[in-house]
């Protein structure tokens, strides 16, 4: 089951907050800064049972 991670990065002195993708096998940081975006995404991965091996090359395409 996939999850969403939430990270503060400091840009410049500007605290930003960036949303992830994690699944008990791997994490992915810093997806996007949108979290509804990031929370459908984890919706259709989770509906489609993604294996985690596909994990990068979905959020390279959704990127």
């Amino acid at each position: 089951m996939y999850t969403i991670l939430q990270e503060e990065k400091n840009i410049e002195g500007v605290v930003k907050t960036t949303y992830g993708i994690k699944c008990e096998e791997m994490a992915v940081n810093d997806v996007s800064p949108n979290k509804k975006e990031v929370t459908e995404l984890i919706g259709r991965l989770n509906k489609y049972e993604l294996s985690p091996c596909h994990l990068q090359d979905v959020i390279e395409d959704f990127i």
